[in-house]
């Protein structure tokens, strides 16, 4: 799963990542060379002020690609929410062609 996600994202990328996420996903991010940023695991609020503050910190940046990298199924927690997930991407402009 890790060398996937070098191959989508490149350097000057933002990633959002939720901070429960395997180790082989943290190596691809680091790989990926992009900006990581971290929100609280499984915590839709987190992660919606983080891409708050990602929105307004590169507000008219031209061509800024943004994802968000969660997991389905975590080792130690329930099932990730994802139809709040959909609704981010939509709502903050993330990729969410990769889906």
């Amino acid at each position: 799963m890790f060398s996937a996600i070098p191959a989508f994202s490149k350097k000057g990328d933002i990633i959002v990542a939720d901070e429960g996420v395997h180790w082989g996903i943290q190596n691809g991010l680091y790989l990926s060379r992009s900006t990581v940023v971290y929100f609280k695991h499984n915590d839709m609020d987190s992660l919606s002020k983080t891409l708050e503050n990602i929105t307004s910190k590169y507000k008219g940046t031209k061509n800024l690609r943004r994802y968000i990298v969660v997991e389905a199924l975590y080792q130690v927690d329930l099932v990730f929410h994802l139809c709040f997930f959909v609704s981010f991407t939509y709502l903050y402009h993330v990729s969410n062609e990769h889906l």
